[in-house]
């Protein structure tokens, strides 16, 4: 949702985050992190909500912020396996994480 309300306000305004994105942003976080602490089994669902959180952190010019949801993202695929064994057992979410790790890593900081 924040994403989808990210790319209107760019078309529209060109602004900033409104409250609603970064409400739900927020609550996204928390309940990721309440789940993992919980000892809850890194789900699919939850790697794709945090490239999401990435991207939509890289589409926002803020590039430092991306790289934290990268990082935490990586400690979730090591917690999967690696990288290399969810682009083996589930192709699609592994190389979009591989592609969305190479794309913050192309930016200049």
């Amino acid at each position: 949702m924040a994403i989808s309300i990210t790319s209107l306000n760019n078309v529209m305004t060109q602004g900033e985050d409104p409250a609603l994105a970064l409400q739900h942003q927020g609550r996204t976080v928390y309940l990721i992190n309440s789940r993992l602490s919980q000892g809850n089994p890194v789900s699919n669902a939850n790697l794709a909500v945090v490239v999401m959180i990435a991207q939509y952190e890289r589409l926002r010019g803020r590039f430092l912020e991306s790289l934290v949801h990268l990082d935490g993202l990586y400690s979730m695929a090591e917690m999967r396996g690696g990288i290399a064994r969810l682009i083996r057992d589930e192709p699609s979410l592994g190389q979009k994480i591989a592609r969305e790790t190479g794309a913050a890593l192309q930016k200049e900081y």
